[in-house]
């Protein structure tokens, strides 16, 4: 069953650039440098480098996370997805610091649409005729809406893309909820995996939708 939401993942190279945490809530909750891609993460990259670095905050102001992903190379394929109606590109940590929305572009709207129903994705969905939005299940109820929106472009973005990619979803029965998901609502969905995130155990699975938007269902184990 999906719960709540863990974190939303941004695709940029913070090594090399400044953050500006001061004027906002943002503070860093670990840092983790050469994570081992998984060999079932092929399909969601553009290119499998071995290795990715993330760095994890949290504030105050959000119910969940907020990961940064650096890899050996990011590319910078157009990406339309905003936070708070700003492109992501470029993080601005003041112009996020209080959530409000989020935006995603799907190619396919009526079947995403079906398919964040059916998995309980969004809650109180409403569908219009270029798209649809709905609010994340977050753990202290606050409300952020997730405004899905109509794009041609056949191909969605991969995590290797600058950029907001995309939202990760706790699980308490991944096998389960895997076993829920209808092949025509989806493109590609991976394996199931292991990976050890803060001292963490956790299985996770990716998939894309037929839309092209990356989705992350993880389970504490």
């Amino acid at each position: 069953m999906i719960t709540y939401v863990s974190h939303i993942g941004v695709t940029l190279n913070w090594p090399r650039i400044k953050l500006d945490l001061k004027k906002s809530n943002f503070q860093k909750y670990f840092q983790i440098n050469k994570i081992l891609n998984n060999a079932c993460k092929k399909g969601f990259l553009r290119k499998q480098f071995k290795f990715h670095d993330i760095i994890f905050y949290k504030n105050k102001n959000w119910d969940f996370g907020l990961e940064l992903i650096n890899y050996k190379k990011n590319f910078l394929y157009e990406n339309l997805n905003k936070i708070n109606n700003h492109k992501t590109t470029d993080i601005n940590f003041n112009k996020i610091n209080k959530l409000k929305n989020l935006t995603l572009y799907s190619s396919k709207i009526i079947s995403d649409f079906d398919f964040f129903k059916d998995m309980n994705l969004l809650l109180d969905l409403k569908l219009n005729k270029n798209s649809f939005y709905g609010n994340l299940p977050t753990f202290k109820k606050r409300k952020v809406k997730v405004f899905i929106k109509n794009n041609n472009r056949k191909k969605g973005l991969y995590l290797d893309d600058t950029g907001f990619n995309f939202i990760s979803f706790f699980s308490t029965d991944l096998k389960n909820d895997i076993k829920k998901i209808k092949k025509k609502y989806i493109n590609i969905i991976s394996k199931i995996f292991k990976i050890k995130i803060n001292n963490k155990n956790l299985n996770l699975v990716l998939l894309r939708s037929k839309g092209g938007l990356i989705i992350e269902i993880i389970q504490k184990v």
